[in-house]
């Protein structure tokens, strides 16, 4: 068998070199000088180089008055995806790894005949032999087929002969090992409500390695169907769910003057007695997910996933002690509701739940600083009028901020905030001291409302302002007529302090000897 660069297709003029071979009709293969002979059919043929390396020939001609046969070069390295080389004397054939396939030396025709012996009755019955895709499957350690597949037809591997023509079966024991969950379909199934509070989904993530410094484990999440608005409930145990959830329902119902119709939910702490009997008297509906598939309720899972994201980007700007994650819970799910949806084609949950197109004024960067006002009457005119903190939130039912004092580690409510956020200053704030590695719960007990310190009980200065005066402070003639208390003057003062100061002397011990 000869290489031939000049060669289109693959040459035979013996029918027991081919594996396989069917008739067609005759077709004429020019050759030099205008010749041509007559192609009677076409099949494949196997080469055994060597012990353990096949190459198959595939769309091989036979060609009965053929003189030689040839292997075309061309049609080789494309099947094959191998590279050949030729120099005076003598050419071979290497794969991409550069492992050699075929061999060759000119011969006297000027053609580069084959080394090693050539196709046989028995390398046909060896070619018969050929581990398939199935055992080469197994042989993998039960290997994806599409991998197995690749690896067999890109040549990065060598000693695997393998014979690729028959669809291996499905394999019992890789479904009793690697079987996992079907996927859930993600085009919605069933009709979109058509008003607000027609479908609830609600659903709960815990989050069980940190205890918030409010003493919360727990966050229940609730979608609206229809405007895509949502609620996130910060609850310190599971059994707070169901009463959370009754008061949730009771002031949406007053505010929208409409009822639920449907909640849906997967197979947990929802799924009770109370719940039920609940429902029934209000004749609302009750769907579950089924069991272990929470991506059957889809809406809220990817509540869950956005929510937390923002959450966790907040906090890590904000450089805040993991405890505060039901803070920025509640503040990812208020700027949520403010932000545009692809459901809601463009608008804001919170436009399709109210009517009203959402205010974004009293926005700023979380995580900016925020100086809170001091208001009460005990804060000195010598000392700063503010407290330095970092923006974290916003008051769900009123217009206050919400601000976290690194040193006291309280949040701050108020709406006097002065705010200095990225754009207003040239060199970004300096970045707050790293959280501590461990956190405890401030509150040991269950105490679902957020922790927050009113702006009057703001007495903290600045750690850098000068020591008070430890002399005691005397009221002015106006603050005791206004507290009906009487009015000693500084003159009447000084007067009693030396009487008293006379009496001490007269009552102390003689330290002279008696005579």
């Amino acid at each position: 068998m000869f290489l031939d660069s000049g060669a289109s297709v693959h040459i035979s003029n013996d029918e027991a070199d081919f594996f396989s071979l069917r008739p067609i009709p005759p077709r004429s293969v020019n050759g030099i000088g205008g010749s041509s002979i007559q192609a009677i059919g076409v099949g494949t043929i196997c080469l055994v180089i060597v012990r353990g390396i096949h190459i198959t020939l595939d769309n091989v001609l036979f060609i009965p008055a053929a003189m030689v046969r040839l292997i075309s070069v061309s049609a080789l390295c494309a099947a094959h995806r191998c590279v050949a080389s030729f120099d005076a004397t003598n050419c071979w054939v290497q794969a991409r790894t550069g492992a050699r396939m075929l061999s060759g030396t000119l011969t006297s025709y000027r053609l580069y005949a084959l080394s090693g012996g050539l196709l046989s009755a028995e390398h046909a019955y060896l070619a018969q032999q050929l581990p398939n895709l199935q055992s080469w499957h197994r042989r993998l350690g039960h290997a994806n087929y599409r991998a197995v597949y690749d690896l067999a037809r890109s040549g990065n591997a060598t000693g695997m002969p393998i014979d690729l023509s028959a669809v291996p079966p499905k394999c019992d024991h890789c479904i009793l090992g690697k079987q996992t969950r079907s996927s859930v379909p993600k085009t919605r199934s069933g009709d979109k409500a058509s008003r607000r509070l027609g479908i609830v989904h609600v659903d709960l993530m815990e989050h069980p390695d940190m205890t918030s410094a409010t003493g919360n484990k727990y966050v229940m999440d609730i979608i609206d169907d229809f405007s895509s608005y949502a609620w996130s409930i910060p609850l310190a145990a599971k059994s707070d769910a169901f009463p959370a959830l009754q008061a949730w329902a009771l002031a949406r119902e007053v505010e929208t003057n409409s009822k639920v119709g449907l909640y849906r939910s997967d197979n947990g702490e929802l799924k009770t007695e109370s719940m039920h009997d609940w429902l029934l008297s209000h004749g609302t509906q009750h769907q579950f997910t089924a069991p272990y598939t929470s991506a059957q309720n889809g809406r809220v899972e990817r509540l869950h996933r956005t929510l937390m994201g923002k959450a966790r980007a907040m906090r890590s700007a904000c450089g805040i002690p993991v405890n505060r994650w039901d803070e920025f819970i509640l503040t990812a799910c208020y700027l949520s509701n403010r932000t545009p949806v692809i459901s809601q084609n463009g608008h804001t949950p919170f436009e399709r739940w109210t009517g009203q197109k959402p205010d974004l004024s009293n926005l700023r960067e979380i995580g900016c600083r925020a100086f809170v006002l001091v208001q009460n009457r005990h804060n000195p005119k010598v000392y700063t009028r503010s407290v330095k903190c970092i923006l974290i939130g916003y008051s769900l039912d009123s217009k206050l901020y919400r601000c976290y004092h690194r040193e006291s580690h309280k949040v701050f409510v108020s709406y006097h905030v002065s705010f200095i956020e990225s754009h207003q200053c040239s060199s970004p704030p300096p970045p707050g001291p790293p959280p501590p590695p461990e956190l405890t719960p401030v509150h040991p007990h269950p105490s679902t409302p957020l922790e927050e310190t009113p702006v009057a009980d703001i007495t903290a200065p600045p750690l850098d302002t000068p020591q008070r005066s430890k002399r005691p402070s005397h009221p002015s003639e106006r603050r005791c007529l206004m507290d009906g208390k009487p009015y000693v003057s500084p003159t009447q003062r000084a007067v009693l302090d030396s009487l008293a100061t006379a009496e001490r002397l007269q009552n102390l011990p003689s330290t002279h000897p008696s005579t």
